[in-house]
């Protein structure tokens, strides 16, 4: 597997984040940025004021960009190594905007970041890039390679997974689960792994899936059980893995919801799932 070199142009504002995070499986290349467009930046009246960043793309990739910005209403264009526009998004009035595509062509391309005359304020950029064997999955994958291949595209929050199964209304299926799905609030990745009513069915089904993920994590990473809590009408037990870097840590939890008191009354008493996401 050839390996991935994301060059990109910083604007080293407080709280930019410059780097790449590998899987050796899956490799991912995750880059955020926060700046700030201002009227010291270039105006073009039939194209915006913007600001550029240069990335080194080879044939096959998959690049999401993602723009966020609570001050204006921001845009985005991709730029082919020839200046072409290849790409491009106008954003919505919430201040995001996104472009996911596939790189026909190995070179330097551009992501500019666009606003009108009069627009100015901070912005939070982020780039996931992809080879194409790091979106494969393979039907018959097994349990650990399946996690592998899930923690490696938490690195970049879901975002070259999520966007292209939308369309498909599913996510990939840990083996065993019976549903999966990303969560709409918090982009995180869920897999129903146990449904049922017998209490020592649901605990040893636990320690059963506590037993694989252990197996499967890297050793590096943190592991805390916690005990019987109550949320509202939920009662819930768990254990968290958290990655050992104090920079957004990609984590996975396994937990046991009792529904008893439940007021909607649900078919099934006890339900476990997997959680894997990256603290934001």
């Amino acid at each position: 597997m050839k390996p991935i070199y994301l060059i990109l142009i910083c604007f080293f504002a407080a709280g930019s984040i410059c780097g790449q995070i590998r899987e050796q499986k899956f490799p991912i290349d995750y880059t955020e940025t926060t700046g700030e467009l201002t009227s010291k930046d270039i105006y073009k009246s039939d194209f915006g004021r913007y600001k550029g960043f240069e990335i080194e793309l080879y044939e096959g990739e998959t690049l999401n960009v993602v723009l966020y910005s609570m001050s204006f209403q921001p845009a985005l264009a991709l730029i082919d190594p020839k200046g072409n526009v290849y790409k491009q998004n106008t954003g919505d009035a919430k201040g995001y905007s996104s472009i996911l595509t596939t790189i026909p062509t190995t070179g330097n391309w551009i992501v500019y970041i666009i606003g009108t005359k009069n627009a100015a304020g901070k912005y939070v950029l982020q780039t996931a890039i992809a080879e194409p064997s790091s979106l494969k999955l393979d039907l018959d994958a097994d349990f650990c390679t399946t996690m592998d291949y899930l923690i490696a595209h938490s690195t970049a929050y879901f975002y070259l997974l999520e966007n292209g199964q939308k369309n498909q209304k599913r996510a990939v299926k840990i083996p065993g689960s019976a549903e999966s799905f990303y969560d709409a609030e918090d982009g995180s990745y869920n897999s129903l792994m146990y449904a049922g009513n017998d209490s020592a069915s649901c605990e040893a089904a636990f320690r059963n899936i506590f037993s694989n993920i252990k197996e499967c994590i890297d050793k590096k990473w943190s592991n805390v059980s916690s005990n019987w809590k109550k949320t509202n009408e939920i009662l819930e037990k768990n254990t968290l893995w958290s990655e050992d870097t104090s920079q957004k840590p990609r984590f996975v939890k396994i937990s046991i919801y009792d529904l008893q008191n439940f007021s909607r009354k649900p078919k099934n008493r006890f339900e476990i799932y997997i959680q894997i996401n990256r603290e934001r």
